[in-house]
């Protein structure tokens, strides 16, 4: 099936050289295209571009589905590729311990720290850990993220790290959010 996405307000791309990745201030270039075509032929992006583009590639596709996407903005998803979603507990705290200047090692002498976050991870049941974890999923989905590769790491031993690895597998099989979850072990994050 072929899907067409047409008269895109703003159609966000990472277009630039493909002969290597960008890098500097070419990273600033975001190749945004107004009135933007995006051709989608079985799950498969086949074309992005300007109407004018469009017109010429068009000739000889077949379109199933056109889909009118003025005034809205379409961009690729954000893949997040180090992020601890699965924990429980808040440092929150830290934030102004570490602009009034405190160190990483004062932190963690005043109970805060990673310790923190392992001994509420360890307290917590795998439901709680659950519950948290759909909140912030919740978050990154409203953000434009839609790959994440959590890791764990606040367990510190093999039973809480498996609790939070269990917990990342359930959420990314029941796939409420849709969000791709690749799982990592991180045991040794401390």
């Amino acid at each position: 099936m072929s899907i067409l996405l047409k008269n895109i307000g703003q159609l966000v791309t990472c277009k630039g050289d493909n002969s290597k990745p960008k890098s500097g201030k070419a990273q600033s270039d975001i190749g945004l295209v107004k009135n933007g075509f995006v051709l989608i032929d079985n799950d498969k992006i086949e074309f992005t571009g300007g109407e004018k583009e469009f017109k010429e590639f068009s000739k000889s596709v077949n379109i199933d589905k056109e889909i009118d996407c003025t005034g809205k903005v379409v961009m690729p998803g954000i893949i997040d590729s180090h992020t601890h979603f699965v924990f429980a507990g808040s440092r929150a705290d830290e934030y102004e311990m570490r602009i009034k200047g405190s160190t990483y090692e004062e932190i963690a002498a005043a109970g805060g720290g990673i310790s923190c976050t392992v001994n509420a991870v360890r307290e917590a049941s795998a439901d709680k850990l659950t519950l948290e974890a759909k909140r912030r999923l919740n978050n990154f989905f409203r953000t434009g993220t839609l790959t994440i590769e959590g890791k764990s790491g606040y367990g510190l031993d093999t039973e809480n790290e498996m609790k939070i690895l269990d917990v990342m597998c359930r959420l990314n099989e029941s796939n409420e959010h849709s969000i791709d979850i690749l799982p990592t072990f991180l045991g040794a994050h401390s």
